[in-house]
């Protein structure tokens, strides 16, 4: 019985609409500190209506991101405050086992026949031409 349900449930959703969300992105002053913070707010419910109860995660993960309707100059009070600093990585330019096959192809002869320092010297110059055929 219970896949049938689940196959209820999607049918449903497959003939209703799209849930309507507006991206909202707030900024507070507060002296000499400014707060930025972007999210959605719920517009129209759509297949979500039907849908919620199965994808309890994702809803977590959703109403962290819904913010509440504001309107400019609204007096706001501070309910938490969450100190945060995010990083990004460049994608990698090359891995491990593709520099060894531009190794290979550079090498003029067996890579265990080549000393430390030869090897290293072919590695690197392995990582610029890789480097340079992405240009």
């Amino acid at each position: 019985m219970e896949i049938y349900a689940i196959l209820q449930h999607f049918l449903k959703c497959e003939y209703l609409r799209f849930a309507v969300y507006d991206s909202v992105a707030v900024q507070v002053n507060a002296g000499s500190y400014s707060f930025k913070t972007s999210g959605k707010t719920l517009v129209f419910k759509g297949y979500t209506a039907v849908y919620d109860d199965s994808k309890k995660e994702e809803d977590e993960e959703n109403a962290l991101s819904l913010l509440p309707n504001v309107v400019n100059g609204e007096p706001l009070t501070l309910i938490g405050l969450t100190k945060e600093q995010k990083f990004t990585n460049p994608p990698s330019r090359y891995t491990e086992a593709r520099l060894i096959r531009k190794m290979e192809e550079l090498a003029t002869k067996e890579l265990t026949d080549y000393s430390f320092e030869e090897y290293d010297a072919l590695w690197k110059q392995a990582k610029k031409e890789i480097y340079n055929d992405e240009k």
